[in-house]
């Protein structure tokens, strides 16, 4: 069997499950490399999601062996919520999956995206990630235990994306300046406001294609008149507000728009908003001919999304 070469290995593996391909792997050096550099270098392994199905099967110990093997050709890691499918809360231990702690002690050499909606993460966990993933594009993270803190220390970070976060004023503006490449800034449900800090920044800083932003003033189109590279705009409004209040800034931002007050930008080509009337209303306020009109669900918290694309 040891004769066999890497691609007579990868045929028989590919009739196998994963239970029975990891078991494979376990015989000899010479099948674990060649799952590495075929079977185990497919896209939904080099993308890996903790929620795929074909994981399901897998013991605890074969998914944490699994995981090791696989770590150093990933892409993209994707991190559901774990707690639920991991601890036991009879014995308090955690029986079915790894805690979180051990994802951030992988080797993670080639990483460009990190997802997780885990919001056990922490301020220490991130610095671990800046330490062991040098090539990190996309940070994606929700949880109220993250400050900020290392965050500006991921230098080509291109998109950053936090939701319920704890983000400190001085940890924000460090990042806004020190994060060269940032292109999609997502900030939504922070516990500190940000919208403000934002606003000190010099724009020149800023190269921003792409803002989200929670409960902005007037929706978010006196940000978007400073940021000349913007593109994409996305306003999510809580829902707790009356649609009385929100009718009244959408008066507010329609009279600075018309007094002149408050411009549209020129590069703006998408506005969205989490609220359909808004969305409509910033459309025409915009002047907008001929709108397509798309839905479109966020995958975080699956909010309904109204886009219109801006014809040039």
């Amino acid at each position: 069997m040891d004769r066999l070469n890497s691609d007579c290995i990868a045929s028989i593996a590919h009739y196998l499950t994963l239970q029975d391909q990891i078991t494979m792997s376990r015989v000899s050096n010479t099948f674990l490399d060649a799952l590495c550099s075929t079977e185990w270098r497919k896209d939904k392994y080099r993308n890996f999601r903790t929620q795929d199905d074909c994981l399901r099967a897998l013991s605890k110990e074969d998914y944490q062996y699994f995981l090791e093997q696989i770590s150093p050709a990933m892409k993209e890691l994707h991190i559901g919520e774990i707690f639920s499918r991991a601890f036991s809360s009879y014995l308090g231990r955690h029986l079915l999956r790894p805690e979180l702690a051990f994802y951030l002690r992988l080797n993670f050499c080639n990483l460009r995206e990190f997802h997780c909606e885990d919001d056990k993460i922490n301020d220490s966990m991130i610095r671990t990630l800046s330490s062991f993933c040098p090539e990190l594009h996309v940070l994606d993270v929700t949880g109220r235990y993250i400050t900020g803190k290392f965050i500006y220390t991921m230098s080509k970070l291109k998109t950053l994306r936090l939701h319920s976060c704890s983000i400190e004023e001085n940890y924000l503006l460090e990042l806004l300046y020190t994060l060269k490449q940032l292109q999609q800034l997502k900030i939504i449900g922070n516990r500190h406001n940000v919208e403000n800090l934002i606003l000190k920044v010099p724009f020149s800083v800023l190269p921003l294609k792409e803002l989200c932003i929670s409960d902005a003033r007037n929706f978010g189109l006196h940000l978007a008149a400073k940021l000349p590279k913007l593109e994409e705009l996305t306003v999510y409004d809580s829902h707790l507000i009356s649609e009385t209040k929100l009718e009244q800034t959408l008066a507010e931002t329609r009279k600075s728009v018309m007094s002149g007050l408050l411009s549209i930008p020129k590069n703006l080509r998408f506005v969205k908003s989490s609220i359909p009337f808004v969305a409509e209303q910033l459309q025409q306020l915009c002047k907008v001919n001929d709108p397509q009109e798309d839905i479109l669900y966020l995958e975080s918290t699956e909010t309904l999304i109204v886009k219109y694309i801006f014809s040039q």
